[in-house]
């Protein structure tokens, strides 16, 4: 009585004991995939080969990898591995299979069905082609994870090269939700791809509208385009020391590009007349900032660049046109494109004077900051001259 006592004793603690390690294992395994989870949650980060060393070691397999289809299933690449230290590498050496030749494996992965081989020699007789290939690679046991949405993409196989094993139920439902997490990646993946190149495409659509209308402003009046590309580069030097990004560089320089851009329709006789103007040429000339924003008010550019051109000649004090803005009414980069358009057409040779010099130009600018031009701007500008 005391010895059956003391067995069933002893099976307990042992059920118990293997209960606790599968538990540890269990949460231990849970955690990774959460881990993974993150680590694919960026779709500009490839780290496919990092959690395939993660799962590889969780699993403790010799092989983790990943096979994509192409043209309609025909074949089958390679694209992904991580070996254990004991296992050699196969990835250069399987590229480019024809799918046809392993008929039993692409059947039950068509079907979307996990593929569980404890022992490769109970592989079937119409398995025989992937036995032959598997027993090539010194593989003893092996599971297959189908990347199933919609349709077949591709596999995850974990290879063991040393021994048979059986496989645990419950992990294979763990790897199989990992196989719909690296589906969800690459669907991001190649949606992010698709807006980057619609991006592309966009700004290549609106790189050429902008030569467009540059190119047809320099034809009736050429000084337009020198001063616009000089304001630009003032303006993006000017920039970059307050800390703005590529990207908002790139805003401003095609806002200084094209904040003349209204000039095209103010007549030539006015723009090159060498004496002053009168009270309603000057009028004239003042309406091309209004002409400009209504030659782009319609495109797909940033509202700050539509905001240049329309308020470029606006000053701090509400002195200047179309619309008598003050400092608090105009963004930061129509206060820098003011400041810069008068520092360099201040310098730079007109019709109706000689240039002045930049300490001239940045003279006046210093008396009126604060006033009629924004004073940390003015004082940045000084900076990059003195």
């Amino acid at each position: 009585m005391d010895n059956n006592y003391q067995g069933n004793q002893n099976d307990l603690v042992k059920l118990i004991q293997r209960y606790e390690l599968e538990l540890e294992h269990r949460i231990k395994s849970e955690n990774e995939i959460n881990m993974i989870a993150k680590m694919l949650t960026f779709p500009d980060q490839d780290n496919i080969n990092e959690i395939l060393k993660i799962l590889g070691k969780m699993t403790k397999v010799d092989r983790t990898y990943i096979f994509e289809f192409k043209d309609n299933l025909k074949f089958m690449d390679n694209t992904y591995e991580w070996t254990a230290e004991n296992a050699e590498s196969e990835i250069e050496n399987l590229k480019n299979l024809p799918s046809d030749l392993f008929p039993w494996w692409m059947k039950k992965l068509k079907n979307n069905e996990t593929i569980v081989i404890e022992d490769i020699e109970e592989i079937p007789a119409e398995g025989n082609n992937e036995k032959e290939m598997l027993k090539d690679q010194s593989i003893k046991s092996l599971l297959v994870i189908p990347l199933f949405k919609d349709s077949l993409k591709g596999f995850i196989g974990f290879d063991d090269i040393k021994s048979k094993r059986k496989w645990n139920y419950a992990d294979i439902d763990l790897l199989n939700a990992i196989g719909n997490l690296i589906l969800s990646y690459w669907d991001n993946v190649d949606k992010t791809k698709k807006l980057h190149q619609v991006n592309k495409e966009l700004s290549q659509t609106v790189s050429s509208m902008i030569n467009i209308l540059v190119n047809i402003s320099v034809e009736r009046d050429p000084y337009t385009k020198d001063h616009s590309s000089r304001v630009a580069l003032i303006a993006e030097n000017i920039a970059e020391e307050f800390g703005f990004q590529s990207n908002e560089l790139s805003t401003i320089k095609i806002g200084a590009q094209l904040h003349d851009i209204g000039k095209i329709n103010v007549p030539r006789s006015i723009l090159f007349k060498p004496g002053s103007l009168s009270e309603l040429e000057f009028e004239m000339v003042k309406q091309h900032t209004r002409f400009g924003y209504e030659i782009i008010k319609d495109v797909n550019l940033p509202n700050v660049i539509k905001d240049i051109v329309l308020h470029h000649h606006e000053r701090n004090d509400g002195s200047g046109y179309p619309d008598g803005l003050k400092e608090a009414e105009m963004p930061f980069e129509t206060r820098l494109i003011a400041v810069v358009d008068v520092f360099e057409a201040m310098t730079s040779h007109r019709a109706y004077r000689p240039s002045l010099t930049v300490d001239e130009a940045l003279s006046y600018l210093d008396e009126n900051k604060g006033i009629m031009f924004d004073q940390e701007i003015v004082n940045c500008l000084k900076s990059l001259y003195l």
